[in-house]
C-alpha cells in the first residue's frame, strides 16, 4: 500500500499512476502498474516460492518537472507451512527416539527454525504426544518405550507418514 502526498504533505485525491515492483533473490521480479484512488494506492502480490529478503519497491512516475518518488522497504519471506513430512523411528533400551527428514515446505525451502512438529504415539495403554521444534530442519522427539505402537507425526494441518513399532509387523 502507498500513500501518494503532494510537495506540501496534502493527499493527492487525483487518480495517479503508482508502480509496484517485488524482487527476491533467485526469483524473477514482479511488477505491478496501479492508480491511486482518494490518495491511496494498493496491491496484492504472492509470496515468492523462495525465502529470504524481499525488496518491495513502491514508485510514482516522474513529472516533466519534478523527480521520480520512490519507497523501498525490504520484508522477509519464510517458508510456507511444512509439506510432505516424513520420519524415522529407533527403539532403544528406555524409549523411541523420533525424529523427520529434514523438513521443508511444498517449494523446497527449509522451514523455520521453532515450527511445532507434534509426533504421537498410539499403543495399547493410550496415546502420548510430544510437541518438538524444529532446530537446524529436524525436530527430534523422545516417546514412552512400547512393545506395539502406531506413531504419526503432523505440523498444523498437514500430516506425515505413519510408523508401526512392535507387535506384527
Amino acid at each position: 500500500m502507498a500513500f501518494v502526498f503532494d510537495d506540501y504533505k496534502n493527499l493527492v485525491l487525483a487518480p495517479t499512476p503508482v508502480k509496484f515492483d517485488l524482487a527476491v533473490a533467485g526469483a524473477r521480479p514482479v511488477s505491478r502498474n496501479v492508480s491511486s484512488k482518494e490518495g491511496i494506492a494498493w496491491t496484492r502480490m504472492d509470496s515468492g516460492r523462495t525465502q529470504g529478503a524481499a525488496q518491495f519497491v513502491a514508485t510514482l512516475p516522474s513529472a516533466a518537472d519534478q523527480e521520480t518518488a520512490s519507497v523501498r522497504r525490504v520484508v522477509q519471506q519464510v517458508a510456507a507451512d511444512a509439506c510432505n513430512l516424513k520420519i524415522k523411528a529407533e527403539r532403544t533400551a528406555n524409549n523411541i527416539i523420533v525424529q523427520t527428514d529434514p523438513v521443508r515446505d511444498c517449494s523446497g525451502n527449509a522451514v523455520p527454525d521453532g515450527t511445532i512438529i507434534t509426533f504421537t504415539e498410539l499403543d495399547s495403554s493410550g496415546k502420548s504426544t510430544v510437541d518438538a521444534r524444529v532446530k537446524r530442519d529436524i525436530a527430534r522427539a523422545e516417546l514412552p518405550l512400547s512393545n506395539d505402537a502406531t506413531i504419526s507425526v503432523a505440523s498444523g494441518v498437514v500430516v506425515g507418514n505413519e510408523l508401526h513399532i512392535g507387535g506384527a509387523q
